[in-house]
């Protein structure tokens, strides 16, 4: 059994990094608004994606939790397959929103079950203490290949077309989906035994009734909706003032530091504490954000990637490891889902916001807006911190 579970962590970390290598990652905003021709569609087409994730989210995590995080995770991968293709054939806005509609779909399947999984499998090696390390080492290198995979595109779009990425981006999701059927479940699941409302019922109390779980979970919802979105529209922030190549090549530094983040997080925890390193580095990051745009330069715009990628990264590895002490075992891919879809609507509304009130007060006066907004993730931080240590 441990020898599966040793293999399985391993064979995560590959796919992870194949699912990471999405060479077009960095310009998806901007190939979403050039196909559908406006700001406000381009990010109505990235909040279908969030949408379509909350649609799928509960019944992803349940399905998890009753027939295996093996079959999960192959589900995951060929829907992100079958996602990358729409958008790789897209001419217009209806191919677009077929893909966002699948790219949301296999981000529900893994939220929750593959943290879930790599949990579980640290529990038979009884190194459950060690999830932040493990754990962020594998987040850690999909932010690798993101900036591997960027650097890749940032040179197939300047010599060729945005196309051309996505395609590469194409051929590495159909060879995680292959890696994937050799995944092993490490425990025994019983479909039959699963009542959905039961389950969704036992998760919803846990929530209501754990306080510093409940507000946790509300820093990580306003953080993964908001504040992804807000990442989202950067993309448009910077294409304002740079050329489509180097807004890709941004996406590089922000991959490169985030993953750098993630992989010492356990360490910076470590040393400054779970307080300054989930809330006073998020003060300041929204503080060096707004400064940075109210510059508007190329070399402002780089600051504000390496600053922001490092908050990012720990906030997303400390704040998972914080969360998952408090799931219920038998529940963890479920709970997950339930904080995973509330961030996915939260993120489809605020996108949809973002390009609405863009097209009135203009890129810049947005960014400075959202920064204010996302003070919100530190302020329920810190509450579940106080009160989980009460």
């Amino acid at each position: 059994m441990t020898t599966t579970a040793d293999r399985n962590i391993r064979l995560l970390n590959i796919l992870t990094s194949l699912y990471g290598f999405r060479a077009f990652e960095g310009v998806l905003a901007v190939y979403f608004a050039t196909i559908s021709g406006s700001f406000a569609l381009g990010m109505t087409v990235l909040a279908v994606i969030n949408l379509s994730a909350s649609f799928f989210e509960i019944p992803t995590g349940v399905l998890s939790d009753a027939i295996g995080r093996k079959k999960t995770a192959i589900l995951h991968y060929l829907a992100s397959t079958l996602s990358i293709l729409f958008v790789y054939i897209a001419k217009d806005t209806t191919f677009l929103i077929i893909g966002a509609v699948l790219m949301g779909l296999s981000m529900a399947l893994k939220s929750g079950a593959l943290s879930a999984f790599v949990y579980e499998n640290l529990e038979v090696l009884n190194k459950t203490d060690q999830f932040k390390r493990v754990e962020g080492r594998r987040l850690a290198l999909m932010r690798y290949a993101l900036m591997t995979a960027g650097l890749c595109g940032t040179l197939l779009i300047y010599f060729y077309t945005i196309q051309t990425a996505i395609l590469l981006t194409l051929i590495a999701s159909a060879l995680a989906l292959l890696l994937s059927l050799f995944l092993k479940d490490i425990r025994v699941y019983t479909p039959d035994s699963t009542n959905v409302y039961s389950d969704l019922k036992r998760a919803w109390n846990l929530f209501a009734d754990n306080r510093a779980l409940r507000n946790l979970s509300l820093g990580r919802i306003i953080s993964r909706g908001a504040g992804n979105a807000e990442y989202r529209f950067r993309a448009l922030f910077f294409s304002a003032i740079m050329p489509e190549w180097l807004v890709n090549l941004l996406g590089i530094i922000n991959n490169l530091f985030s993953g750098v983040a993630m992989h010492t997080t356990h360490w910076i925890v470590e040393r400054i504490g779970i307080v300054r390193s989930l809330v006073h580095m998020e003060i300041l990051d929204r503080i060096l954000t707004s400064v940075f745009v109210a510059i508007n330069t190329v070399t402002s715009g780089v600051l504000m990637s390496i600053t922001s990628s490092i908050t990012y990264g720990t906030r997303e590895i400390a704040s998972e490891d914080l969360l998952q002490e408090h799931y219920e075992k038998t529940q963890r891919a479920t709970m997950g889902s339930l904080v995973g879809l509330t961030g996915s609507l939260l993120y489809g509304i605020v996108a949809i916001l973002l390009g609405l009130v863009t097209d009135e007060i203009g890129l810049m006066n947005t960014m400075l807006l959202m920064q204010g907004v996302l003070l919100l993730t530190p302020f329920f931080f810190y509450r579940g911190i106080r009160l989980a240590r009460s």
